[in-house]
């Protein structure tokens, strides 16, 4: 669930000290376990935080009394918000920023491409459970006989699924008066891409000297994903 202020709304019914369930009258927080909600947070005699599973506009599992606030009925269509409190705070860092990260060594034994496109067998699979930013980053070598001119030359871009954009990694030239090169790929950087909740496809693209052969291409993609806070 990312942070979402100022949403708001009420339970269809009243909350007795006994309900473990409740309904709402809009869904509009995100599905989630264990969320920490604030009961009745326009009236200070009758607030209440507690924590509720949601699914839609149902919540079940919900537990009382919690951050020190004390246990009440709550009548009359309760308004009902995300908590700002040492419970929520402590969800959030758990389930909001903590870092979804991973890699993949990639291994292409002949880059053919000699004109710009998606470099097959470089491709790894994430899924994003919000929308954010993926930061993408990949660091390499690429080996390989030279041309005549004694050239080793490669273009490598950024290509993710759904996104329009080819961000650059950069260009590598090698000059070397001997029979086979090899070119590191320091890219340490990493390139940020804004994406939607959901599967995501991140690959390599890119081009090779047309005179050059037998092109090989080591390394290691990876990945850091970042939901919007909003």
């Amino acid at each position: 669930m990312a942070i979402k202020a100022n949403k708001h709304t009420t339970l269809t019914a009243d909350l007795t000290t006994g309900d473990t369930t409740a309904t709402l009258s809009s869904a509009v927080f995100d599905n989630g376990t264990a969320v920490p909600l604030v009961v009745d947070y326009n009236v200070p005699a009758s607030l209440e935080v507690i924590t509720a599973d949601i699914t839609g506009p149902d919540l079940t599992n919900i537990a009382r009394e919690k951050d020190g606030t004390a246990l009440v009925a709550h009548t009359g269509t309760p308004k009902i918000a995300l908590a700002s409190t040492p419970e929520a705070w402590s969800y959030y860092l758990k389930n909001d920023f903590a870092e979804i990260a991973d890699y993949a060594d990639i291994e292409v034994t002949d880059l053919t491409n000699t004109s710009d496109a998606d470099i097959t067998g470089s491709s790894m699979t994430f899924t994003a459970p919000s929308a954010g930013v993926v930061w993408v980053g990949f660091s390499g070598y690429l080996g390989g006989q030279l041309d005549a001119n004694g050239r080793l030359q490669a273009t490598i871009k950024l290509n993710v699924a759904g996104v329009s954009a080819h961000n650059y990694f950069g260009q590598v030239y090698f000059d070397a008066a001997v029979a086979n090169g090899l070119v590191h790929f320091p890219m340490g950087a990493m390139v940020p891409v804004n994406i939607s909740a959901g599967s995501t496809v991140v690959k390599l693209r890119g081009m090779k000297n047309p005179y050059g052969t037998n092109y090989d291409l080591v390394g290691r993609l990876s990945y850091r994903f970042q939901p919007t806070q909003i």
